[in-house]
């Protein structure tokens, strides 16, 4: 919702939602709705009314699922693996820009660009600040210095081995950790099979300590072949 309020350059004044989780947590008889509070956070920065498509009621939810359709038929095709959503947006955005904003709209009758051009002055201004979609999870660093998000390793500072943190994760796979307010540590997600996202520095504490080891164990086995 967010992006295409940034493509359409202003927020409606209502924004129609189909029935899922992500959106409206109950329909109730008589049309009530309870809404994801995350929407309604949404709705009242952006400054939009939430509405829910009645189930089963196809004049309102085919609206929303013929947009879902067109997406497979028109965007998945050009790209048969799609690892992030980053890869999957360049792969719209030509297509809305040259395909679907062109095309004859089969209810209205007229280009969508030209009817958008008559709308557009209707819509209410952008917020200043755009809403944060990112989610975030508590995570415990192991004895390396690293922790485990969605099968990626990364590393932080050592000196929060074994310690909670906060992670923060973007839809975009950019990762934050954070201990209170500080941030820790900044790494971008990829998939595991590309390795670890590390930083040397975050290990330099470790790797002291280990080479402190080494010649106090020396020392010991020296010391016992004297004894022996």
């Amino acid at each position: 919702m967010i992006r295409s309020f940034e493509g359409f350059g202003g927020v409606p004044e209502e924004g129609l939602v189909d029935t899922q989780k992500a959106t409206d947590i109950a329909h109730r008889r008589r049309g009530e709705v309870t809404f994801h509070p995350r929407l309604l956070d949404l709705a009242g920065q952006d400054g939009f009314t939430p509405r829910a498509c009645r189930p089963a009621r196809a004049q309102t939810t085919g609206k929303d699922e013929r947009n879902i359709g067109d997406v497979k038929q028109h965007v998945f095709v050009r790209s048969r693996r799609v690892e992030r959503w980053a890869h999957l947006n360049p792969l719209a955005e030509p297509w809305l820009r040259e395909g679907a904003d062109q095309r004859v709209h089969g209810t209205l009758g007229e280009v969508v660009t030209a009817r958008f051009a008559r709308e557009a002055p209707h819509l209410r201004p952008l917020p200043p600040q755009r809403y944060d979609t990112a989610y975030w999870e508590l995570r415990r660093v192991s004895w390396d210095a690293s922790g485990e998000v969605r099968g990626d390793r990364d590393s932080v500072p050592a000196d929060w081995a074994g310690q909670l943190v906060r992670v923060r994760i973007t839809l975009d796979g950019q990762l934050s950790v954070y201990a209170g307010e500080a941030c820790l540590a900044q790494h971008a997600l990829r998939p595991a099979p590309q390795g670890w996202v590390t930083v040397p520095a975050h290990h330099a504490a470790l790797w002291l300590r280990t080479l402190d080891v080494e010649p106090r164990l020396l020392a010991v086995s020296e010391e016992a072949a004297t004894w022996n």
